[in-house]
């Protein structure tokens, strides 16, 4: 293949119909028998949609902006304005946040959804977007994009080169991603026997109407309240306005961690944080319980407590293996209040020398899972990155695929 065959064409001349918008409207209707709707939320992948997010749009709406099996959506505004998915078919339309481009006859729909995965559209994208409160990339910059474009032969033997390729390297990053999930589990395994059972296998109590359980000699029941001391009342909440005024150096903590920096601190201690609100404290798709040190701020989304007993490191564990859901009120908007945090019944050693031991080994152990867990990270990271360069080598014409029997 040699690329000064190729021509370098505008998108607009590659489409089939105007590249343009979707519909501007909100996706408040999920009736299943309309049309999906499809927003920049929606796109999973390159060649997926999101299975856990649906909206629809009535059919007389929707015919205004309907999709063809093999159309490509690109995100037009936001974070995420380049992201681009080849949909897959089916009925659907598409939002207003998102750019449409339909192939002309001779232009491969495989081979242009890889160009839009390629450094050299990235580069585009990068320079042409409008940097802003919402970032934006309009229908018409999508429009004057330049792709070096073979014939339609050497498309469909790029798509093909590629689709070998990617096929195998995301075979790789999906064992690796599993492999995460096993090792986080048994993370979380590891913590949850030793805050609940200790680590000598000793006897103990099995308490059937008692939420706690399995309680182990020389270990204690209790409402949480008694084994802290709550700090709430310093809390200073601060809008993402006043945020901005003061950014600095200090962690601002809500919820679910660090979400800024601000110019001071409240606290000067290490100390045990807990979600007060939030869908989270039902889903617990993150942690609820962590710990916060040195000098941050915390704002009224998140409990503060100082532990009268052991470290804030073996509470953060204890209170992340407790059911809470059954404390937490309200439907809208989930809430675990100060009261009914401290009336939470939980176990723990009586001995403090105990308490140390189990920190000590949940630091060991949890160490050593993480290594393991930022070592596949490390692996996923470079799979993609060969990934992105095969993509990129492939549609500008830098690989030879005709020559090339694989693509690893």
């Amino acid at each position: 293949m040699t690329k000064p065959v190729w021509k370098e064409i505008s998108l607009r001349h590659l489409s089939s119909i105007p590249i343009t918008n979707g519909l501007g409207l909100s996706g408040e209707h999920d009736e299943p028998e309309w049309p999906r709707y499809i927003r920049t939320t929606d796109i999973a992948g390159p060649r997926e949609l999101r299975t856990d997010t649906f909206a629809s749009q009535p059919p007389d709406v929707a015919a205004k902006a309907m999709l063809m099996a093999g159309d490509l959506l690109m995100t037009a505004a936001g974070a995420t304005i380049g992201k681009s998915v080849t949909f897959p078919g089916g009925r659907a339309c598409y939002a207003g946040f998102l750019v449409r481009f339909r192939p002309k006859p001779g232009v491969s729909r495989r081979f242009m959804g890889y160009w839009m995965q390629s450094q050299p559209y990235w580069d585009q994208i990068s320079v042409g977007a409008v940097r802003s409160t919402i970032d934006n990339f309009s229908a018409g910059r999508y429009r004057r994009l330049r792709v070096a474009l073979p014939t339609l032969v050497e498309q469909c033997a790029i798509a093909d080169f590629l689709d070998r390729g990617t096929a195998k390297i995301d075979a790789l990053i999906e064992k690796q991603t599993e492999l995460i999930t096993r090792l986080q589990e048994r993370r979380a395994a590891i913590t949850q026997r030793a805050v609940t059972y200790g680590l000598h296998n000793r006897e103990g109590t099995e308490l059937p109407d008692n939420p706690v359980g399995y309680v182990p000699d020389g270990w204690t029941v209790q409402p949480l309240r008694r084994a802290m001391t709550s700090l709430d009342g310093r809390r200073i909440p601060l809008s993402a306005e006043e945020r901005g005024g003061r950014s600095g150096e200090f962690p601002y903590y809500g919820a679910s961690g660090v979400i800024d920096y601000v110019d001071d601190f409240l606290f000067d201690e290490e100390l045990l944080l807990v979600s007060e609100d939030g869908a989270n404290l039902i889903l617990r798709s993150s942690p609820i319980a962590f710990t916060a040190s040195g000098r941050y701020w915390v704002n009224n989304h998140a409990h503060v407590m100082r532990p009268k007993v052991g470290s804030p490191t073996f509470w953060a564990a204890r209170v992340e293996s407790l059911d809470v859901a059954p404390f937490v009120t309200g439907s809208a908007q989930p809430k675990l209040t100060q009261d009914a945090l401290g009336r939470l019944l939980v176990s723990w050693p009586t001995d403090g020398e105990e308490l140390q031991e189990i920190v000590a080994y949940l630091e060991r152990e949890t160490a050593r899972i993480g290594e393991l867990i930022a070592k596949t990270e490390r692996m996923i990271e470079l799979s993609r990155e060969r990934r992105s360069a095969l993509i990129t080598a492939a549609v500008t014409g830098q690989i030879d695929v005709a020559g090339q029997g694989d693509a690893l």
